[in-house]
């Protein structure tokens, strides 16, 4: 019973770091692009992709781990 919680717990944990980091890159290439072409960003992309990817990824991991669960 322990080893599972815990394991759904990392399982939980990684795929929401998974999107939160991979949409925090997004971000900071979309800031990157923006600042090049237009000398400056109006807002801050890398951390409203990272907001909109540690959302994503909560509601992956919610999924999953309910999956897990055998309920659907």
């Amino acid at each position: 019973m322990q080893g599972e919680n815990v394991r759904e717990a990392m399982i939980f944990l990684s795929l929401l770091l998974l999107f939160a980091v991979g949409f925090m890159f997004l971000g900071v290439f979309i800031d990157i692009q923006i600042i090049l072409k237009y000398d400056s960003s109006p807002i801050s992309f890398t951390f409203t992709c990272l907001f909109v990817g540690a959302l994503s990824g909560l509601f992956v991991a919610f999924r999953t781990v309910r999956r897990m669960n055998g309920v659907k």
